[in-house]
Order: C-alpha cells, then structure tokens, then sequence
C-alpha cells in the first residue's frame, strides 16, 4: 500500500469518529424557535460612524419593558429605539448595547415621568401586517375601538452628508400616521375624506369645527380619534363592537 493511500484512510476513520462522536443532530441542527426562547435574543450594537448625529428617538435611555413572542415580559431595563433603521435596543450586563430581533419581540414599553408610550410590531396583526412587506414598530397612540399609530421614522438628509461645515446631525424625523377601524387601516388619518367610508360626513365634521380641531398636528388627531370613537360608524365590518355593547 502506498503511503498516500494509507494517509487517506486514516483520514477517513477520522472522520467517522467525530460524526459518531457529535451525532447527526450537531451536525445539522436547526434554526431555533426565537418565539419560545425565554432570554432575549439579539446581536451587540454599534453604532456607524458614518454620519453625524444619533439615529435614536429618545434623547435618554428609558427605562421600559420588552414583550416576547412566547407572552414573557422583561421589565426593568433601559431602552431606547433606533428609528433610522427600525429596531429595539437595550443595555444588557456590562452595559453593552443588544439590538433584540424581530422574531422575538412583540413590542415594548417606554416610561417617561407619567407617561407610558408603547410601541407594537406590525406582524402581530393581521390587519396591519397586510400593509406593511416587511414587520415594523408603531407607536400606539390611542387604543379604543378605534386605534392610532404612528411610526416613528428617522431619515437622512443627504445634502448634510456632503456639504455640513457644523457637522449637524443628519437624522431628521418623518412620522406617518395610520388609524385601524375594524378589520381596515387608514394610511392617511390626517385628510377628513379618509373616515368619510365610515362615518357620516356631517359628524367628521362637526366633531373638527366644534372642537377646533386640526388633523395635521398629532394632538388634534388624537384628540379627534377619541371624539370620533364615541360615536358609531355608518360601515366598519361585522369585526366592530358598536358602542353601547
């Protein structure tokens, strides 16, 4: 027998040991279930260089809670989003940023001093994941029969990117608004004539003119979201609940 051939078959044997070894399923085990996972999962953060400025919507960590997939919440941690590329982080041990994945959140809180604002992941509802190719965090404005979000998005101004002697911050926010009546969402909340499928024209808009209401502002749709609840739509779908049940 050749050297060669000889070294082969050690080679071989080799082989075999270790497969018997680890067993089939180390070799090719698979992706683990992230929804049933009792420890958040996710990957350290760091932030890019790239631009100037911070691509996170609180100025301060907040402290808050994470609601996973499996029903579990994580309480007491400090929190903060990154709206620029839509995810969720927080301080783990050691003070090392973990940006937490999708697949197992389904949301979170935030505490600012006497104000709670949550925040829930579109792939969670049927009705708002239809709209969206991809699952996105929106805030939870009002949550009635009628319920408002918003998504809190950081872009980029590319012409600071090229030309920002003061080295400003790139980031600049660009919130979008989308209402849920039943089993529909209304991706333009901020125009009258999107609730005029629902509601009586009349009542639109007598509730705006009597309370002096704006819906370009985020207070005044608010304010007109919950007005507009009280009442019940001419047509909503079999889904909704009318008021005095």
């Amino acid at each position: 027998m050749r050297k060669n051939d000889g070294n082969m078959i050690c080679i071989f044997l080799l082989l075999l040991l270790v497969i018997s070894v680890q067993g089939p399923d180390t070799m090719a085990q698979a992706e683990p279930d992230l929804r049933l996972t009792p420890k958040p999962v996710g990957v350290v953060y760091r932030k890019s260089n790239q631009y100037p400025g911070s691509e996170f919507l609180f100025t301060d960590w907040k402290q808050g809670e994470l609601q996973l997939k499996n029903g579990q919440v994580i309480k007491d941690l400090a929190i903060n989003y990154n709206a620029y590329s839509d995810e969720v982080v927080y301080k783990a041990s050691g003070n090392i940023t973990v940006e937490i994945s999708k697949h197992q959140v389904s949301g979170f809180k935030v505490t600012k001093p006497a104000v709670v604002r949550s925040f829930i992941l579109s792939g969670n509802d049927p009705v708002i994941d239809s709209f969206f190719s991809k699952p996105v965090f929106l805030e939870l404005l009002y949550d009635g029969r009628i319920k408002l979000y918003a998504r809190r998005s950081f872009k980029i101004n590319h012409q600071l990117t090229q030309d920002n002697p003061f080295n400003k911050s790139v980031y600049y926010p660009e919130d979008r608004y989308y209402v849920k009546i039943a089993d529909e969402l209304i991706p333009s909340p901020q125009k009258a004539k999107s609730y005029l499928p629902y509601y009586d024209r009349a009542l639109v808009r007598d509730i705006l003119h009597s309370q002096h209401l704006t819906l370009k502002d985020e207070s005044g749709l608010i304010n007109f979201i919950e007005a507009l609840d009280l009442q019940d739509p001419v047509n909503a779908g079999e889904n909704y609940t009318p008021h005095d049940k």
